[in-house]
């Protein structure tokens, strides 16, 4: 029984130390905001990620115009999402970094209460919950208590896969 014991006491230090290696990385990205995104009807996870990419785009127009795109990445939206519930429920906890605190302070009118503004108008039926980040090692938590070392690595996605290569080189 001391193996399994021991097995057990050496998954759970290194899941510790995973995510917190994940929240000094998010801290040190600048991740600003956690939130949650529910699509509150059955939506396959290639279509989910779709509309994450929508919601990104919107975001960028919304602060940078129509050609956000042309920006370089470290003055768009950055984002980090994990999936939960795929096949019953399906939602993301994200992080979300906006780059200067006029975007910081605009980002919530995009997203007032829990229902309406920018989600859905990229899914309709969906709600969420978008709140400012104070600890980060908490909101990490948060976002990954699904997840663990051996998660699969398609459940989780980040924003820059949606940034060209030529906005992603002054990273």
């Amino acid at each position: 029984m001391g193996n399994i014991q021991d097995e057990t006491k050496f998954q759970v230090s290194n899941l510790t130390k995973f995510k917190a290696a994940y929240a000094e990385w998010a801290f040190k990205l600048g991740m600003n905001y956690a939130i949650t995104l529910a699509w509150n009807r059955d939506v396959p996870l290639s279509a989910a990620k779709g509309h994450l990419g929508k919601l990104l785009a919107r975001v960028d127009a919304a602060f940078l115009g129509r050609r956000f795109h042309q920006h370089p990445a470290n003055e768009r939206a950055r984002a980090m999402f994990v999936f939960e519930k795929v096949e019953t429920n399906i939602h993301v906890h994200g992080l979300w970094r906006m780059p200067s605190l006029e975007k910081i302070k605009l980002l919530g009118s995009l997203f007032p209460g829990e229902r309406g503004g920018i989600w859905n108008a990229v899914v309709p039926s969906g709600s969420y919950c978008l709140t400012r980040i104070d600890d980060h090692h908490e909101a990490v938590n948060y976002m990954m208590k699904g997840q663990h070392m051996r998660s699969d690595d398609r459940e989780m996605v980040w924003s820059d896969q949606w940034h060209s290569a030529e906005s992603r080189d002054g990273l």
